[in-house]
């Protein structure tokens, strides 16, 4: 259930662009085809690997190689910490390899240092997203680890450290571009939930939901209804929590993020299953293994 609820991974970046980020693969491939320009190959590789990202994890990879490989055959390192860092966006919440997902996120940490020590100058607020994120992501690996104690260690290292207002407050503060900020709130509310800290994760949760319910329908996002859900779930609220799963479901279906319809069919079932609903909790677990 944790595996499938950090999958989610709220606001990624397919969740956040996916929507307006009308990527023509075919036309990308030809464009790196056709220029000799390596840095425009690295460019169209990373927007692809950007597609893929939540939609087909193995894709997103199989480019951010590619842009990897160029990169560093041509010394491009200043385009290193966005390989990396959505490397192991897709490592830690589509593939589920944790291990390899770490190294990412090192390397990101890595490239952002070696860049600001050969004088190439980053946007201070790149700079600060860059290391937030992959702090995350180690965060978010030793805890699918099992390393709690690493987890929080890395936690410490970021905004969120001092809680939602201050984390909120530090992007705003740093304007770190607003989608960046919510993608981050889904971020630690799925990562307190995988902590069992659901107060906390509430309080993220709900930075994201007041958005997404500014949204007309067809822009709306599942997850973060998922997410609120498996908080009420787990604070024993069945009957609230079935109906976020069931509120989100058609939200998923309409981008068809299938895991997301996965993760709230099966969230469904299992709160039926809570307030001894059997038979609903066969209809729609049905749904889970059909």
């Amino acid at each position: 259930m944790k595996k499938l609820l950090f999958a989610l991974f709220l606001f990624s970046t397919a969740n956040l662009f996916a929507a307006t980020n009308n990527v023509n693969i075919q036309d990308s491939l030809k464009k790196i085809e056709k220029t000799n320009d390596y840095k425009i190959k690295i460019g169209t590789y990373i927007n692809i690997a950007n597609y893929y990202n939540y939609l087909k994890g193995d894709s997103a990879m199989f480019y951010y190689t590619k842009a990897e490989k160029l990169s560093l055959e041509n010394k491009y390192f200043n385009l290193m910490p966005d390989i990396y860092q959505g490397g192991a966006s897709v490592l830690n919440t589509v593939i589920g390899n944790y291990p390899l997902a770490l190294y990412y996120s090192f390397q990101c940490i890595k490239y952002v240092n070696l860049n600001i020590d050969n004088g190439i100058i980053i946007e201070d607020s790149l700079k600060k997203t860059w290391k937030e994120f992959a702090n995350w992501s180690i965060a978010a690996s030793y805890a699918f680890l099992g390393n709690i104690k690493k987890a929080k260690e890395y936690i410490d290292k970021t905004a969120a450290k001092e809680g939602p207002k201050a984390f909120n407050d530090y992007f705003k503060k740093n304007k770190i571009p607003e989608n960046y900020r919510l993608m981050a709130n889904g971020i630690w509310a799925q990562f307190y939930v995988l902590i069992n800290e659901y107060d906390i994760a509430l309080k993220y949760n709900e930075e994201v939901r007041w958005y997404n319910d500014s949204l007309q329908f067809e822009n709306k996002w599942s997850a973060p209804y998922i997410v609120y859900a498996d908080i009420l779930s787990k604070k024993g609220k069945y009957k609230e929590a079935i109906d976020s799963y069931k509120f989100s479901i058609p939200l998923a279906e309409n981008f068809k993020y299938y895991k997301d319809i996965l993760e709230a069919n099966y969230g469904v079932a299992i709160n039926y299953y809570n307030i001894d609903n059997i038979d609903s909790s066969i209809k729609y677990a049905s749904k889970v293994v059909a």
